[in-house]
């Protein structure tokens, strides 16, 4: 695909599902890599990205309901160096309550029962967050 710049952006690399390796760009005879790599799960959803500045995009599911619930960006050593997004999520709602905060752990919530359902302060009226362990 050639942008109205000029930049052509290429997929050089795709598995055998289609689904794309590697992202990379060219403007002027100089080539980026924006994605050096892409791996994904055994669902197909993607587990890391690797930028081309070597940073790392990692990106955890609920393993039962497949949705996403942890984001880390970081190195290939501190998996969140650079920061740590975890979603929750608000019953009765069709859309993701978004709970990004870097490095944030969320100590303020109190579970009440076994789903560890809770009032979130962020959640609209009448709904509650669930968050749910990894482990469900």
């Amino acid at each position: 695909m050639t942008y109205p710049s000029g930049r052509l952006i290429e997929y050089p690399s795709l598995d055998r599902a289609g689904r794309v390796l590697k992202v990379q760009g060219t403007l002027a005879g100089t080539t980026t890599e924006y994605a050096k790599a892409v791996t994904y799960n055994a669902s197909g959803q993607m587990s890391s990205l690797t930028f081309g500045n070597d940073l790392i995009e990692r990106w955890d599911y609920n393993p039962r309901r497949l949705q996403p619930w942890q984001i880390r960006l970081g190195t290939a050593t501190v998996d969140d160096a650079l920061g740590r997004w975890q979603f929750g999520y608000c019953a009765g709602l069709n859309y993701n309550q978004d709970c990004a905060s870097n490095k944030a752990e969320f100590s303020d919530w109190n579970p009440i029962d076994a789903l560890r359902t809770v009032t979130g302060p962020q959640c609209p009226k009448g709904a509650s967050r669930v968050s749910l362990p990894a482990s469900l």
